[in-house]
């Protein structure tokens, strides 16, 4: 009897592909009927599968699976081609890393993940030892790879040491069933959990060019954990010795949900395509109803914001006495800045401050909305016109004099700029003829 170990959609065409533990790939229709079945023979394949991933594909290129050994080498199975078809092997290349020494390819891989949005891999290797009957052995590494244009794999920046172990000795039992490395939704994080039980998590750069260890503050250690997955990009679920499920914040630095949820020995999955879900598999019958929805309230309040599901984000700010604030000003800015976004949202904001920016820095599609946003920002800062008296010398009044001699000015570059251009209006022209104006005066 053979068990399925991972697999890969291609959602496009409703092909599932899945390897079991004799490194057998299936290819599977979603009506359940199989297309083809390939044994490791076949497929001509010398080391065992450690995962496989899609690629969508493009106009020019078809879709296909890609598959990962424990010898470090990368394969594409084209299944429209020729459902017989070898294997093609994938290069990885290294010009692109920044070193003075070359840096070394793995020749043995632990595990493999891959966010097909950012195009990223991440696998744990070893580059000094091949695989052997008794395992691999000595320093392992986080590779992080881009896959480009030409589907290929390239190593943006030299490999990552990392402490513990990540191949299981030879008969002996390990703490973790199995290594494992996962990045987080939005690829900002790349936590790795070894066989000893310990995790550490990487912080990626902007350009997923770098990445730089998280280091634990206030004495905080994750370790003795059986299994991991991202909750959200910010929360990482940990499975702990006896079935309890913890969330570990990587922005609080801290544990903010601790043996919440007592399970039997349960093993965790990320639903890749959506923050705060994750499919929880465990050896026995749960009867529990409780959802981890709430175990980091503020971060829930962000997935509903980021994901534009305002309406349900409004009702989880009533429910839980949340600033309502977020939610308008992430309504305010996906907005056109016409008069009744105005009045829906810029006007319904508390934060002074961002409404007064705003009525600065958008210009509204059209005249009647600019000059409606211009005379929004007077009133607001009518009180602190110059001709009354006030001995005040709070700064914060002063800026907001600032502020209103800004709009007064706009204003009247408005009507400048409408009898230069014989009263026509056009945003991007105004926003270049204010950013001038704006820049003259600076440099005066």
């Amino acid at each position: 009897m053979a068990f399925f170990t991972n697999g890969a959609w291609l959602e496009a065409q409703g092909i599932l592909g899945v390897v079991d533990d004799l490194n057998t790939l299936h290819l599977i229709k979603e009506n359940g009927e199989a297309l083809t079945r390939r044994t490791s023979n076949q497929l001509k394949l010398s080391y065992p599968i450690v995962n496989i991933v899609v690629h969508d594909g493009s106009s020019s290129e078809r879709p296909g699976f890609y598959i990962f050994t424990s010898d470090g080498m990368v394969h594409k199975f084209d299944y429209m081609q020729d459902h017989e078809a070898n294997l093609q092997k994938v290069a990885i290349l290294i010009q692109d890393a920044v070193s003075a020494k070359t840096p070394q390819l793995p020749h043995s891989v632990s595990c493999v993940d891959y966010h097909q949005d950012h195009s990223l891999v991440v696998l744990i290797g070893n580059p000094n030892a091949f695989l052997s009957s008794n395992g691999s052995s000595g320093a392992c590494f986080l590779y992080v790879l881009h896959f480009n244009g030409n589907l290929e794999f390239s190593l943006s920046f030299p490999s990552l040491q990392l402490e513990g172990t990540f191949f299981p000795p030879k008969d002996q039992a390990t703490f973790a069933s199995s290594a494992k490395v996962r990045i987080s939704p939005q690829s900002k994080h790349i936590a790795t959990l070894d066989l000893n039980g310990s995790v550490n998590i990487f912080v990626l750069a902007n350009d997923k060019r770098s990445a730089s260890l998280h280091p634990p503050r206030n004495g905080t250690q994750l370790s003795d954990v059986k299994d991991i997955s991202w909750w959200t990009d910010n929360i990482l679920m940990v499975v702990k010795e006896k079935g309890s499920i913890n969330m570990y914040s990587i922005s609080g630095n801290r544990v903010v949900s601790e043996d919440g949820h007592v399970l039997s020995t349960p093993q965790l999955e990320k639903a890749r395509a959506v923050e705060g879900y994750t499919f929880i598999l465990q050896s026995s019958r749960y009867e529990g109803n409780n959802t981890f929805e709430e175990v980091d309230i503020p971060e829930k309040y962000s997935i509903l914001i980021r994901g534009n599901r305002y309406k349900e984000a409004l009702d989880f700010a009533c429910k839980h006495n949340l600033d309502k604030d977020e939610v308008l000003k992430a309504q305010w800015l996906s907005s056109d800045g016409d008069v009744h976004d105005i009045d829906t949202y810029l006007a319904n904001i508390k934060d002074q401050v961002f409404v007064l920016s705003e009525c600065l820095n958008k210009v509204g599609p059209t005249e009647i909305a600019l000059k409606a946003l211009l005379s929004f920002g007077l009133r607001i800062t009518d009180r602190f016109k110059f001709s009354k008296l006030d001995n005040s010398i709070d700064t914060s009044a002063w800026d907001s004099r600032i502020i209103r001699l800004r709009l007064l000015r706009y204003n009247d570059l408005l009507e400048t700029f409408l009898g230069i251009n014989m009263g026509r209006y056009v945003m991007t022209i105004i926003m270049i003829f204010f950013t001038h104006i704006d820049a003259i005066r600076s440099t005066s």
